[in-house]
């Protein structure tokens, strides 16, 4: 169905362009003459047969399954699926491993953890593969529960966030910390990755421990 709307569409591209071609050569032809006699400014175009046997060749185009493939899509967002300890690279060099996180005991009043939300943290290893500098403030490292729960970036001691611009051939490793509902949504976690420019999100995906 969408190849024909592709053909439609096309066809009636063909009959819009063809009509112009004649209307842009009226002025020239008016006053001809011919063996039929004098010519109309507003009556007969020069959309003859041929043109008709244009639009069917269009029509006949896919109709084979062969001749217009419409099957291919643009590309998209894609999601891969990673244990922790596994690393994921971009397209651009830049590559991150994300630790097992383990639950962070005995949080004080200077952490700031939101109530009923428990605190755990995951060693994450950035390394520039690339060529060019990166920028580690666009680099994004999210948790939830699979069951629904929003996780929170948190700020607790030792811990930090990826920052400055990390330079090719270069690694940055940082202590990150999170805080999720795990009562409430159970000890299943997931760490999504989001790199500036690209549409590509690794998960990392298992248990707190």
């Amino acid at each position: 169905m969408r190849n024909r709307r592709v053909i439609a569409t096309i066809a009636m591209s063909v009959v819009i362009a063809v009509t112009l071609s004649a209307c842009g050569d009226g002025s020239g032809r008016r006053g001809r003459s011919s063996s039929g006699g004098s010519s109309s400014s507003g009556g007969h175009s020069d959309f003859d047969d041929d043109d008709l046997d244009d639009l069917d060749d269009l029509d006949d185009l896919g109709s084979d399954g062969g001749s217009l493939d419409m099957s291919e899509e643009p590309g998209g967002p894609t999601s891969t699926t990673l244990h922790f300890d596994e690393s994921y690279a971009w397209d651009d060099g830049l590559t991150v491993t994300v630790s097992q996180p383990v639950e962070y005991p005995n949080p004080g009043p200077a952490d700031l953890v939101p109530d009923g939300e428990t605190p755990f943290t995951a060693e994450v290893t950035i390394v520039n593969n690339g060529d060019v500098p990166a920028d580690l403030s666009q680099l994004r490292l999210m948790a939830e529960s699979p069951a629904g729960g929003s996780g929170t970036t948190v700020g607790i001691d030792g811990t930090g966030l990826p920052e400055g611009t990390l330079a090719p051939g270069q690694t940055q490793e940082v202590l990150h910390a999170w805080s999720l509902d795990l009562d409430t949504y159970g000890r299943d976690v997931e760490i999504s990755g989001t790199w500036f420019g690209s549409m590509d999100t690794p998960l990392w995906s298992g248990q707190v421990l």
